[in-house]
Protein backbone atom coordinates (compact mmCIF):
# COMPACT_ATOMS: atom_id res chain seq x y z
CA UNK A 1 0.00 0.00 0.00
CA UNK A 2 1.45 3.56 -0.59
CA UNK A 3 -1.68 5.95 -0.52
CA UNK A 4 -3.04 9.05 0.68
CA UNK A 5 -6.61 10.08 2.25
CA UNK A 6 -8.02 13.50 2.36
CA UNK A 7 -10.17 13.75 5.45
CA UNK A 8 -12.34 15.74 7.13
CA UNK A 9 -11.66 15.65 10.69
CA UNK A 10 -14.90 16.30 12.85
CA UNK A 11 -14.67 18.29 15.99
CA UNK A 12 -15.29 16.34 19.10
CA UNK A 13 -12.65 13.57 18.38
CA UNK A 14 -8.90 13.94 18.38
CA UNK A 15 -6.73 13.69 15.51
CA UNK A 16 -5.66 10.40 17.14
CA UNK A 17 -9.01 8.32 17.06
CA UNK A 18 -9.54 9.51 13.28
CA UNK A 19 -6.47 8.08 12.23
CA UNK A 20 -7.22 4.83 14.08
CA UNK A 21 -10.52 4.64 12.46
CA UNK A 22 -9.13 5.45 8.93
CA UNK A 23 -6.61 2.20 9.87
CA UNK A 24 -9.66 -0.26 10.72
CA UNK A 25 -10.96 0.24 7.56
CA UNK A 26 -8.23 -0.06 5.13
CA UNK A 27 -6.71 -2.65 7.34
CA UNK A 28 -2.65 -0.64 6.82
CA UNK A 29 -0.50 1.45 8.72
CA UNK A 30 -1.99 4.77 9.09
CA UNK A 31 0.06 8.10 9.66
CA UNK A 32 -0.70 11.93 9.37
CA UNK A 33 1.41 15.17 8.12
CA UNK A 34 -0.08 16.98 11.03
CA UNK A 35 -2.83 17.30 13.84
CA UNK A 36 -5.48 19.10 14.58
CA UNK A 37 -7.16 20.04 18.28
CA UNK A 38 -9.86 17.86 19.13
CA UNK A 39 -12.34 20.82 19.29
CA UNK A 40 -11.24 22.17 15.53
CA UNK A 41 -12.08 20.86 12.30
CA UNK A 42 -11.25 20.50 8.76
CA UNK A 43 -8.53 19.06 6.38
CA UNK A 44 -6.08 16.34 7.33
CA UNK A 45 -3.63 14.78 5.13
CA UNK A 46 -3.42 10.82 5.95
CA UNK A 47 -0.60 8.78 4.71
CA UNK A 48 -1.24 5.07 3.86
CA UNK A 49 1.48 1.68 4.18
CA UNK A 50 4.48 2.70 2.74
CA UNK A 51 3.31 6.22 2.22
CA UNK A 52 3.55 7.57 6.05
CA UNK A 53 7.36 7.71 5.38
CA UNK A 54 6.31 11.25 3.66
CA UNK A 55 4.89 13.18 6.21
CA UNK A 56 7.65 15.42 6.54
CA UNK A 57 6.92 16.42 3.02
CA UNK A 58 3.29 17.50 4.16
CA UNK A 59 4.16 18.76 7.27
CA UNK A 60 5.84 22.16 7.05
CA UNK A 61 3.23 23.16 4.39
CA UNK A 62 1.74 26.28 4.66
CA UNK A 63 -2.37 26.43 5.76
CA UNK A 64 -5.21 28.22 6.20
CA UNK A 65 -8.36 28.67 8.45
CA UNK A 66 -11.56 29.70 9.76
CA UNK A 67 -11.72 31.23 12.81
CA UNK A 68 -13.85 32.36 15.26
CA UNK A 69 -13.14 34.19 18.39
CA UNK A 70 -15.31 34.96 21.61
CA UNK A 71 -15.04 38.04 23.91
CA UNK A 72 -16.15 37.59 27.26
CA UNK A 73 -14.40 34.06 28.19
CA UNK A 74 -10.85 32.98 28.93
CA UNK A 75 -9.45 29.64 29.10
CA UNK A 76 -6.31 28.12 30.11
CA UNK A 77 -5.81 26.52 26.97
CA UNK A 78 -7.59 29.74 25.05
CA UNK A 79 -10.03 27.32 23.31
CA UNK A 80 -13.12 25.91 24.56
CA UNK A 81 -12.00 23.03 25.86
CA UNK A 82 -9.63 24.71 28.09
CA UNK A 83 -10.74 25.45 32.23
CA UNK A 84 -12.45 29.18 32.45
CA UNK A 85 -9.94 31.85 34.07
CA UNK A 86 -11.91 34.67 33.75
CA UNK A 87 -15.69 35.69 32.98
CA UNK A 88 -16.87 38.99 31.74
CA UNK A 89 -19.70 37.57 29.11
CA UNK A 90 -22.07 40.01 30.77
CA UNK A 91 -20.29 43.44 29.60
CA UNK A 92 -18.67 41.37 26.14
CA UNK A 93 -21.55 42.92 24.16
CA UNK A 94 -20.82 46.79 25.29
CA UNK A 95 -17.30 46.04 24.67
CA UNK A 96 -17.23 44.53 21.25
CA UNK A 97 -19.13 47.33 20.21
CA UNK A 98 -16.92 49.96 21.57
CA UNK A 99 -13.52 48.09 20.33
CA UNK A 100 -14.79 46.70 16.79
CA UNK A 101 -12.28 48.86 14.87
CA UNK A 102 -9.90 48.39 17.13
CA UNK A 103 -10.39 44.42 16.91
CA UNK A 104 -10.56 44.78 13.13
CA UNK A 105 -7.12 46.54 12.47
CA UNK A 106 -5.80 44.01 15.27
CA UNK A 107 -6.34 40.80 12.74
CA UNK A 108 -5.20 42.99 10.38
CA UNK A 109 -1.59 43.78 11.66
CA UNK A 110 -1.26 39.95 12.72
CA UNK A 111 0.49 40.43 8.92
CA UNK A 112 3.52 42.07 10.49
CA UNK A 113 4.08 38.91 12.94
CA UNK A 114 7.32 36.90 12.58
CA UNK A 115 7.38 35.59 16.22
CA UNK A 116 5.60 33.57 18.18
CA UNK A 117 4.99 32.11 21.67
CA UNK A 118 2.83 28.93 21.74
CA UNK A 119 -0.20 28.25 24.19
CA UNK A 120 1.20 26.13 27.08
CA UNK A 121 -0.91 23.32 26.38
CA UNK A 122 0.24 22.11 23.73
CA UNK A 123 2.15 18.52 22.00
CA UNK A 124 5.58 20.88 21.66
CA UNK A 125 7.81 18.44 24.33
CA UNK A 126 10.16 19.97 26.92
CA UNK A 127 12.74 17.43 28.03
CA UNK A 128 10.72 14.41 26.46
CA UNK A 129 7.31 15.71 28.08
CA UNK A 130 4.85 17.31 26.51
CA UNK A 131 3.94 20.92 28.15
CA UNK A 132 0.50 19.89 28.35
CA UNK A 133 1.33 17.25 30.53
CA UNK A 134 3.78 19.58 32.32
CA UNK A 135 0.95 22.14 32.59
CA UNK A 136 -1.63 19.91 34.06
CA UNK A 137 0.99 18.60 36.71
CA UNK A 138 1.55 22.26 37.75
CA UNK A 139 3.99 23.74 36.17
CA UNK A 140 3.53 26.86 34.23
CA UNK A 141 6.54 27.84 31.97
CA UNK A 142 5.14 28.70 28.61
CA UNK A 143 7.35 27.35 25.47
CA UNK A 144 9.99 29.53 24.19
CA UNK A 145 9.14 31.92 21.27
CA UNK A 146 9.41 30.37 17.44
CA UNK A 147 9.31 32.28 13.76
CA UNK A 148 6.37 32.48 12.30
CA UNK A 149 4.42 33.64 9.45
CA UNK A 150 0.69 35.49 8.59
CA UNK A 151 0.82 35.68 4.85
CA UNK A 152 -3.09 36.86 5.32
CA UNK A 153 -5.85 37.84 6.86
CA UNK A 154 -9.15 38.52 5.76
CA UNK A 155 -12.88 37.91 5.40
CA UNK A 156 -13.13 39.48 9.17
CA UNK A 157 -16.97 39.19 10.35
CA UNK A 158 -18.37 40.24 13.27
CA UNK A 159 -21.45 37.55 13.80
CA UNK A 160 -23.10 38.54 16.66
CA UNK A 161 -22.68 40.74 20.05
CA UNK A 162 -19.68 38.42 20.87
CA UNK A 163 -17.97 36.47 17.97
CA UNK A 164 -15.29 37.51 15.52
CA UNK A 165 -14.83 35.32 12.45
CA UNK A 166 -11.83 36.06 10.26
CA UNK A 167 -9.39 33.27 8.04
CA UNK A 168 -5.88 33.56 8.27
CA UNK A 169 -2.94 32.39 5.95
CA UNK A 170 -0.07 31.28 8.28
CA UNK A 171 3.19 28.86 8.35
CA UNK A 172 3.38 25.57 9.43
CA UNK A 173 3.39 25.36 13.42
CA UNK A 174 1.44 28.63 14.34
CA UNK A 175 -0.81 28.03 16.72
CA UNK A 176 -3.98 30.07 16.37
CA UNK A 177 -5.02 29.72 19.81
CA UNK A 178 -2.63 31.81 20.49
CA UNK A 179 -3.81 34.69 18.31
CA UNK A 180 -6.97 34.71 20.96
CA UNK A 181 -4.56 34.94 23.80
CA UNK A 182 -2.93 37.87 22.04
CA UNK A 183 -6.34 39.54 21.47
CA UNK A 184 -7.11 39.19 25.04
CA UNK A 185 -3.83 41.18 26.02
CA UNK A 186 -4.21 43.50 23.71
CA UNK A 187 -7.90 44.30 24.91
CA UNK A 188 -7.35 43.68 28.59
CA UNK A 189 -10.20 41.78 28.28
CA UNK A 190 -10.96 37.95 27.92
CA UNK A 191 -11.37 36.32 24.35
CA UNK A 192 -10.93 32.69 23.55
CA UNK A 193 -11.10 30.56 20.57
CA UNK A 194 -14.90 29.48 19.81
CA UNK A 195 -14.14 27.41 16.77
CA UNK A 196 -11.33 26.50 14.44
CA UNK A 197 -11.83 24.76 10.51
CA UNK A 198 -8.91 24.09 8.55
CA UNK A 199 -9.73 25.11 5.24
CA UNK A 200 -6.10 24.14 2.88
CA UNK A 201 -3.21 22.75 3.46
CA UNK A 202 -0.28 23.79 0.70
CA UNK A 203 -2.54 23.75 -2.56
CA UNK A 204 -5.13 21.13 -1.18
CA UNK A 205 -8.09 21.83 -0.17
CA UNK A 206 -11.11 20.76 1.82
CA UNK A 207 -13.54 22.06 -0.72
CA UNK A 208 -11.89 19.28 -3.20
CA UNK A 209 -12.99 16.04 -4.68
CA UNK A 210 -12.58 13.26 -2.58
CA UNK A 211 -12.75 14.36 0.56
CA UNK A 212 -13.48 12.03 3.32
CA UNK A 213 -15.70 12.60 6.08
CA UNK A 214 -15.22 9.57 8.22
CA UNK A 215 -18.61 8.23 7.46
CA UNK A 216 -18.32 7.41 3.53
CA UNK A 217 -15.68 4.91 1.86
CA UNK A 218 -12.44 6.67 1.84
CA UNK A 219 -10.97 7.27 -1.75
CA UNK A 220 -7.47 6.28 -1.87
CA UNK A 221 -4.95 8.30 -3.94
CA UNK A 222 -1.74 8.50 -4.92
CA UNK A 223 0.55 10.78 -2.91
CA UNK A 224 3.30 11.83 -5.43
CA UNK A 225 0.51 13.86 -7.27
CA UNK A 226 0.17 15.85 -4.05
CA UNK A 227 3.74 16.95 -3.99
CA UNK A 228 4.66 18.34 -7.18
CA UNK A 229 7.92 16.45 -7.64
CA UNK A 230 9.98 15.50 -10.72
CA UNK A 231 9.50 12.00 -11.92
CA UNK A 232 11.85 9.62 -13.84
CA UNK A 233 10.71 6.34 -14.78
CA UNK A 234 13.01 3.79 -15.03
CA UNK A 235 12.74 0.25 -16.80
CA UNK A 236 11.87 -2.68 -14.63
CA UNK A 237 15.22 -4.04 -15.19
CA UNK A 238 16.77 -1.19 -12.58
CA UNK A 239 13.75 -2.18 -9.91
CA UNK A 240 16.32 -5.01 -8.02
CA UNK A 241 18.47 -2.28 -8.09
CA UNK A 242 16.42 0.06 -6.51
CA UNK A 243 15.62 -2.46 -3.99
CA UNK A 244 19.04 -2.85 -3.25
CA UNK A 245 19.65 0.70 -2.90
CA UNK A 246 22.25 0.78 -6.16
CA UNK A 247 22.82 4.11 -7.51
CA UNK A 248 21.39 3.50 -11.43
CA UNK A 249 22.14 6.00 -14.15
CA UNK A 250 20.24 8.80 -16.13
CA UNK A 251 20.32 10.88 -18.76
CA UNK A 252 20.35 13.87 -16.58
CA UNK A 253 20.43 13.95 -12.59
CA UNK A 254 18.13 16.40 -11.09
CA UNK A 255 19.35 18.74 -8.63
CA UNK A 256 16.33 18.61 -6.18
CA UNK A 257 14.43 15.62 -4.77
CA UNK A 258 12.52 13.35 -6.86
CA UNK A 259 10.67 10.16 -7.36
CA UNK A 260 11.61 7.02 -9.52
CA UNK A 261 8.43 5.72 -11.08
CA UNK A 262 7.48 2.45 -13.23
CA UNK A 263 5.91 2.11 -16.06
CA UNK A 264 2.68 1.76 -14.53
CA UNK A 265 3.49 5.45 -12.70
CA UNK A 266 3.64 3.35 -9.64
CA UNK A 267 6.38 5.60 -6.47
CA UNK A 268 9.58 2.81 -6.44
CA UNK A 269 11.87 5.39 -4.36
CA UNK A 270 11.91 8.95 -3.19
CA UNK A 271 15.53 10.12 -3.84
CA UNK A 272 17.79 13.95 -3.45
CA UNK A 273 20.30 14.95 -6.24
CA UNK A 274 23.41 15.55 -4.92
CA UNK A 275 25.86 17.07 -8.13
CA UNK A 276 26.37 14.28 -10.81
CA UNK A 277 24.57 11.63 -8.72
CA UNK A 278 21.68 11.21 -5.98
CA UNK A 279 21.31 9.77 -2.83
CA UNK A 280 17.95 7.61 -1.68
CA UNK A 281 15.73 9.29 1.00
CA UNK A 282 12.88 6.75 0.53
CA UNK A 283 12.77 3.22 -1.36
CA UNK A 284 8.95 1.88 -1.31
CA UNK A 285 9.80 -1.49 -2.74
Amino acid sequence: MFGLVLANKPEGITSGQLVSKLKRIIKEKTGHTGTLDKAACGLMILLLGKATSLSDLFLHQDKKYIATFSLGLSTDSHDREGTIVEDKRAAAPGFLIENKQFIHDWIVACIHLQEQVPPLYSALKKEGRRFSDLARSGMQTLPEKRSIKVYSTGNIQFLNDTDICFEIHVSSGTYIRSFARDLSLALNFPVYMKSLQRISIGEISLFQENIWNAEQDPVIMNPKNFLHLKEIEVPDSETDHIAKGRIIKFDANPDEKFFLIDRSGSCLALCEGIGDTYRYLRVFL
